[in-house]
């Protein structure tokens, strides 16, 4: 299966488009999907949505780096170099095969950057992402 991340960045007034794809394993629990892929450094990446919650994990050797998206909330995440920064989602749409959000996060509560992230999966030649 083919998966397709495009995230639109903005920082400062300037904007980048960044646009990966991916082989990845597809399942479902408890009413979840579940996409696996590993990421351009071989760790593992966990995509883990429904339709009001995307959680993004990134396995780093023996820790995990989570990103919680929530509908209408504001999340939070800890990273090493920036400590505690807060996530507000502000747009949550899944779609079929396909799950648009808008997010900024924040430090502090001052803005440090906005994002619109589409992520789709499918197989090729069906009108789905390809690779």
């Amino acid at each position: 299966m083919k998966l397709l991340i495009i995230n639109q960045i903005e920082i400062d007034g300037q904007t980048e488009v960044i646009s990966e794809n991916y082989d990845c394993e597809r399942s479902e629990r408890n009413g979840k999907t579940y996409l696996s892929f590993l990421n351009p450094l071989g760790e593992k990446m966990v995509l883990k949505f429904d339709e009001n919650e995307l959680t993004r994990i990134q396995f780093e050797g023996e820790n995990a780096f989570i990103m919680r998206f929530v509908k209408n909330q504001l999340t939070s995440f800890s990273h090493e170099d920036l400590g505690e920064i807060t996530i507000d989602t502000k747009a949550f749409e899944l779609a079929g095969n396909r799950l648009r959000l808008a997010y900024q996060l924040l430090k502090n509560e001052t803005p440090i950057g906005n994002y619109q992230l589409e992520i789709s999966y499918g197989l090729e030649g069906e009108g789905k992402p390809k690779g």
